[in-house]
């Protein structure tokens, strides 16, 4: 029997290591894997209490750490290494976050020209897929990006990545002034050639949105010597009605053409001024009583009335200014000229009594009228005498041809001509008995 005294002495392992697990809970959806930042893994009693980090997963919150994968209980946030025991956490995480997207038009300035945003997204999550920023319309302005901040700096954004995880804020950029679109016009006026047309100089040739206020652009009338204008269309055909005005908010180029109709006929009118005193007509050898631009020029015949002068075609009735020879018809006007003519023309009567055969036996003449004009009464010729001869009449014609003058009457233009005895003159119309 030992009977004695005992002392015992314990032997110890060293510490033991208890391990550390980890379960992110990151693998739905797929594509987007949590980050731990814990790096023990493992533990003895030795070693200083544990505290756990938060793990981090872009587009979720973390709930904390669980010491199950029910999630029950209250999250870890650390443990003591007297624990001693094994350990395995589970991180939980809040559903994907979501992220607002918030767009600027700046469309404000200047007033009244709204832009449209055709992208709809105002908000995202990590789980969606990537968004196709489109471009945004302004009438009457470049659309130059969508910015991701307010002073345009960088590079203009196209897409949208999810996986930023953050709210996101677009800013639309135009350019800095509005676009300026053509006016053309085509006067159409080629054909026929020679007779161009003119377009107002106040029709624009170019406008934006702001021209006019951004109000009505009107059109003028273009013109053409000879034509009359029916109207800018926007088509080549003609088709549907003319254009006198279009909205400047139209913001697209513009060809106008000119329609025009066919060559105008102007009038051609003759007042040959013949009336007074009457019974002596005029007459009027032009035939041209319209014309055309397309027409020859014209040159004006003289008019003839029998014992007066034409004195020329005057373009008023008052007879001032120059005659008139012609016009081109290129003046394409209405033309209306007078006859000018000159007081009634004088004509000389002498009368040849031929008594200078035999010498001594002069004649003597009843009649008076050495002058005579159109407007005078018919003038009657009286017979001569001459002592111890028969009369034997007035003859216009020193033959004494034709039956002897016995009446005269001043009608047609005549010259100075003799009256003899036993003549007829020609200065004047005369009846023989």
């Amino acid at each position: 029997m030992d009977a004695a005294p005992k002392t015992f002495y314990a032997k110890w392992s060293s510490a033991n290591n208890y391990s550390v697990t980890y379960t992110l809970n990151d693998s739905t959806p797929a594509g987007h894997p949590a980050t731990n930042p814990n790096t023990v893994t493992s533990y003895t009693v030795l070693d200083p209490n544990v505290t756990l980090a938060p793990a981090t997963r872009t587009g979720y919150d973390f709930e904390g750490w669980y010491d199950n994968p029910g999630f029950s209980g209250a999250p870890i946030t650390g443990f003591p290494t007297g624990d001693a025991a094994d350990k395995h956490y589970y991180a939980k995480w809040s559903a994907a976050k979501s992220y607002t997207v918030q767009w600027h038009l700046n469309d404000s300035a200047p007033a009244g020209h709204p832009a449209t945003n055709p992208n709809t997204v105002a908000n995202y999550t990590v789980e969606d897929a990537d968004i196709t920023v489109n471009p945004a319309t302004r009438t009457g302005y470049t659309f130059e990006g969508w910015y991701d901040n307010a002073g345009f700096t960088g590079t203009p954004v196209t897409a949208l990545h999810t996986m930023d995880a953050e709210n996101k804020q677009y800013y639309a950029k135009w350019s800095a002034t509005p676009n300026s679109y053509p006016i053309h016009y085509v006067l159409n006026d080629g054909t026929p050639a020679g007779h161009p047309a003119t377009n107002p100089a106040a029709n624009l040739t170019s406008y934006t949105v702001l021209t006019n206020g951004s109000g009505n652009i009107n059109l003028l009338p273009a013109s053409r010597n000879g034509y009359t204008f029916e109207g800018w269309y926007d088509n080549a055909a003609f088709s549907g009605t003319p254009i006198t005005a279009f909205s400047a908010m139209d913001a697209v180029a513009k060809t106008f053409y000119a329609k025009w109709s066919a060559a105008n006929q102007y009038t051609v009118a003759y007042t040959l001024n013949d009336t007074t005193p009457t019974g002596h007509p005029a007459t009027n050898p032009n035939t041209v009583t319209s014309y055309t631009v397309l027409d020859p020029n014209v040159t004006l015949a003289p008019a003839t009335r029998t014992g007066y002068d034409f004195e020329g075609w005057y373009d008023n009735a008052a007879l001032s200014g120059t005659p008139i020879a012609g016009f081109p018809a290129s003046d394409a006007v209405n033309k209306h000229f007078y006859a000018k003519w000159s007081a009634p023309k004088n004509y000389t009567v002498q009368w040849n009594l031929n008594d200078g055969t035999p010498a001594g036996h002069p004649a003597t003449n009843p009649n008076t009228v050495t002058s005579y004009a159109v407007t005078d009464a018919d003038v009657a010729i009286q017979p001569a005498t001459r002592t111890g001869y028969d009369f034997l009449g007035w003859y216009d014609n020193a033959g004494f041809t034709g039956t002897p003058v016995t009446n005269c009457t001043p009608w047609t233009q005549r010259i100075s001509s003799t009256l003899r005895s036993g003549v007829r003159p020609r200065a004047i119309r005369c009846s023989g008995t």
